[in-house]
This record gives C-alpha cells, structure tokens and sequence, in this order.
C-alpha cells in the first residue's frame, strides 16, 4: 500500500465486535481479509494476560473469522500470530491465506509466500481510502454472515 500523507482512521477500520475482542481490517491488505482480532479493553501484555473469559471468547472469534472468511474467500488456511511489536494493544494478527488468486472488486490478491511464512508482507496494491471500501463492504458481508 502507498504511503500516505493521512493518518488511518482505525474507526474506519472496525468492522465487527463479538465479546470481548473487536475486528480491525488490517490496512495492507496483501493478504485479502487479513484482520487484526484486538482485545476491547487496555492490555499491552501478552495474550496469558487475557483472563479466562477473554480466551474462550477468543476462541469464538476465530471460528467466527473463519467462518466468515471461508465464505467471502475461501482461504486454503488461516495463519494467526500475536506480535505487539507495532500496535501496543493487545491483539491477534489473522492471515488468511491462499493456494491460488482471489478477487475482490476489480482487484486481484494473489499469496506470493503461498507454502512459507506470511511475513515479511508484500505491500498491498490497496491504497487507503480503498482499504475503507473494503473494510465498509466486509462490516455489510460480516452482519449479512452472521446476522446481526
């Protein structure tokens, strides 16, 4: 994705909410629907910091992301990690990933680290205001998924 003069809006970004985490479109968006699973109140630690609550509904917020995505894209695999090295808050990274190109709109995704680790990430052809779009489209296909 481009850099850009403009902060992001992470607003913009939030997509769904379910217990205690929150959907967050990752803005490089080189993986098509990568999110990032951010825990709703102020942690910085590490996820054995989450209580026993927190941890079961992470669990329903996986399966739920993958559900969701399995719909929307059909990924061939879901890779998750928990960094904290550039957003301080507590949360998961959730990559979906893909064996073969997926389309969205007029754009094309293709995995070029299909069968290795996911990162580094290549940049998204998506710039900004176009990873809004998207991430305004995936809070419509979200609520139509999950019915809410």
């Amino acid at each position: 994705m481009p850099k850009s003069n403009h902060p992001i809006d992470y607003q913009k970004l939030q997509v769904y909410r379910l217990g205690t985490w929150v959907w967050q479109v990752h803005e490089n968006q080189s993986y098509l629907g990568r999110m990032i699973l951010r825990l709703d109140r102020p942690e910085t630690g590490s996820l054995s910091q989450c209580t026993a609550s927190e941890w079961s509904s992470l669990h329903d917020n996986i399966r739920a992301y993958e559900e969701v995505l399995s719909k929307l894209f059909s990924p061939d695999r879901f890779n998750y990690s928990q960094l904290g090295n550039v957003y301080p808050q507590l949360h998961i990274q959730a990559v979906p990933r893909y064996a073969s190109k997926r389309n969205w709109q007029t754009w094309v995704f293709e995995d070029k680290h299909w069968g290795n680790n996911w990162a580094p990430t290549p940049r998204s052809t998506l710039n900004l205001e176009e990873v809004y779009a998207l991430a305004l489209w995936l809070q419509e296909e979200i609520a139509a998924v999950t019915n809410k």
